[in-house]
């Protein structure tokens, strides 16, 4: 794959608000030369062959004629409109590992109007643009991300008309179809601005509200927001509602917006919920979000501050569990609530002032490490940690100890299975080890699944304990399984006189909740003698 620039493309910050001085953050520097497979342009047809002298017109022709590893380009020196003609939708896929790559040819190429990737797209980078909103479109966003494994990277994202990215789709009360973005990453980026037209007549109640975040992670799994610049947006920098698990918000600068991150949920919606006449509770949450290492400054306190009371707040019901929603290692603004609501942990954070000398950190301040690399003092990238995932990885040892499916995950048993010849008296088990081969704190559930085991008869233990009840119902329950740690169990088959042919045996190790579709399954098979 031709390789991107990675250079912040990063605007300047130039003010002073509340005593504290923001960083001057520069233009970025000159750009490598991009190798363009196709081209796309507003002049363009749809019926050309994506060439410079004969580009495509619309994103979803351009995407569709790239094959995996390639990149299609917006024609550098031009403006390209996407205004609602269905030329910004994004069809064409890559594949895991090697993404098309959609991104501008050279300085001077602007993106105008609406994007999105539909939720059949996948493994597509975004890269190297800059997007300057749709004019009018009033709570549009201008980036729609339904697809997975969609990586944003290196732009310039500002729409001051709406939201400038929204992430899946999921109505708080589930009474539409919900579309779920998988491995979304958003790094490198400057996102400002949004919602922020006088032309906007928020209104009272839920007019307009929602058409004002920097990032709107609306439903998501594993999604990952880092090394950003955050700034200037009307409402929440970073939205979190209704339902996201496993995002990572790290190594970003959040300024100048009257709420830099909800954490929310739809469990208490009266007053909250879109208006229907009527008070309404929902069920959908954020659970697993890890917030680390980013700087928290000079918020806007003066819009609308019953709904936005601090730096951090948490949309749920008073007295709400954390659900995994852990806020830790943080640079706050002091004289500035902070952290306020429920559904989350907060430990370890810093109320302190960055101190920058220009566009940077001191090398004494005491936020050196936090924010984006863009502004650290000596020009390091920070530790970037892996999305948080959820994967189970189940074991069986064969009688001759030899370990089956150790890194296999399937949902067939392929790879991860045992088998024996037994005789009519005589017994055989099997030790099996489920371990939590994730990154986060999992739930799970442990069921087995058998075919042919007339005459066979078998027990299940669990630290010497007969579960075999619990087993056959679905109901053995482990929670709060740490990464690394393991359930361990042993299969005991006894052969008798009735049992013939062969008898199996499918264990699954499913994680909680089991609409995530995540599991493993390992597979013992008994013959008689």
């Amino acid at each position: 794959m031709n390789k991107i620039p990675a250079a912040p493309r990063v605007l300047a910050l130039l003010a002073t608000l509340a005593g504290l001085s923001l960083p001057i953050l520069g233009a970025a520097p000159a750009e490598a030369a991009v190798a363009c497979q196709k081209y796309v342009a507003t002049n363009g047809s749809d019926g050309n062959p994506g060439t410079k002298a004969a580009p495509y017109r619309s994103l979803g022709t351009l995407s569709a004629n790239l094959r995996p590893g390639e990149v299609g380009c917006l024609v550098a020196g031009q403006v390209y409109q996407a205004l609602g003609d269905g030329n910004g939708i994004i069809k064409g896929s890559g594949v895991a590992g090697s993404p098309i790559v959609i991104t501008a040819e050279g300085p001077g190429a602007t993106l105008q109007g609406q994007i999105e990737v539909r939720d059949t797209a996948h493994d597509i980078d975004i890269t190297g643009l800059d997007f300057v909103g749709y004019p009018g479109r009033k709570g549009a966003g201008i980036l729609i991300v339904r697809g997975d494994r969609v990586r944003v990277l290196d732009n310039d994202i500002s729409n001051p008309w709406g939201n400038c990215v929204i992430a899946g789709f999921r109505d708080q009360l589930d009474e539409y179809a919900a579309v779920l973005a998988e491995d979304l990453q958003v790094r490198s980026n400057v996102i400002h601005n949004c919602g922020t037209s006088p032309e906007i007549n928020y209104g009272t109640g839920d007019a307009g509200e929602s058409g004002a975040h920097g990032i709107y992670l609306n439903h998501t799994r594993n999604a990952v927001i880092a090394d950003n610049v955050i700034r200037d947006n009307k409402y929440r920098g970073l939205q979190l509602w209704p339902s996201n698990l496993g995002a990572q918000i790290h190594h970003n600068l959040f300024a100048r917006n009257a709420t830099h991150l909800n954490i929310g949920s739809s469990l208490s919606c009266t007053g909250a919920c879109r208006t229907t006449g009527r008070a309404v509770t929902g069920t959908q949450k954020a659970e697993n979000t890890d917030v680390h290492d980013n700087i928290f400054m000079a918020r806007v306190t003066d819009w609308r501050p019953s709904q936005n009371p601090s730096q951090v707040y948490g949309f749920f019901p008073a007295g709400s569990p954390t659900y995994g929603n852990d806020v830790h290692h943080n640079c706050l603004a002091p004289g500035d609530p902070a952290l306020t609501g429920d559904g989350f942990a907060a430990h370890d954070n810093q109320v302190v002032s960055p101190t920058f000398a220009g566009d940077r950190l001191t090398a004494t301040s005491a936020c050196r490490g936090k924010g984006p690399a863009s502004i650290q003092p000596d020009g390091t990238t920070p530790p970037q940690p892996q999305p948080q995932k959820a994967v189970v990885d189940a074991t069986v040892t064969s009688t001759a100890k030899a370990v089956k499916g150790a890194g296999i995950v399937n949902t067939t048993g392929v790879g991860q299975t045992v088998a024996n010849v037994v005789a009519v008296g005589r017994s055989v088990s099997y030790p099996v080890s489920i371990r939590n081969a994730g990154t986060v704190t999992d739930n799970w559930s442990i069921a087995d699944q058998v075919t042919g085991v007339q005459g066979y008869r078998w027990t299940w233990t669990l630290d010497g304990r007969d579960v075999t009840s619990l087993v056959r119902s679905g109901n053995l329950l482990r929670n709060g399984v740490a990464p690394g740690a393991t359930v361990d169990l042993v299969l005991t088959v006894t052969v008798t006189a009735t049992a013939s042919g062969t008898a199996t045996w499918l264990l699954h190790g499913v994680h909680n909740p089991l609409s995530d579709g995540i599991r493993d399954v390992v597979r013992m098979r008994v013959t008689r003698k």
